[in-house]
């Protein structure tokens, strides 16, 4: 009995160990691609072809003139004291839904 539940716990650990390094793994081949592909967008490329190269953003926050700010998330455990490093602003579209701004990070 007091081996199984050893097993058991020694399974789970590993188990977690792996889910963690593999998500961990992900968010740095996130990063490398956006990194990456970044700097194929240029000012007046429109939405759809943004999203084609860099895929959906993570978030749409306002910005100062009328438009978006498009922000991509390249840490799943948001594990940072300041909720400004969680995102990269990578863009800036204007209302007409064109790139009015690339941002290099």
């Amino acid at each position: 009995m007091k081996k199984k539940l050893i097993i058991s716990i020694a399974g789970f650990l590993i188990f977690l160990f792996c889910f963690f390094a593999s998500v961990l793994v992900r968010d740095y081949f996130n990063e490398i691609s956006l990194r990456t592909n970044i700097h194929r967008i240029k000012v007046g490329m429109s939405e759809k072809e943004v999203i084609q190269i860099l895929g959906k953003p993570s978030d749409k926050v306002m910005s100062d003139v009328p438009g978006l700010y498009w922000t991509y998330q390249t840490n799943s455990f948001n594990y940072h004291d300041n909720p400004d490093e969680l995102d990269h602003i990578l863009l800036e579209m204007g209302s007409d839904e064109k790139v009015v701004k690339v941002y290099d990070f």
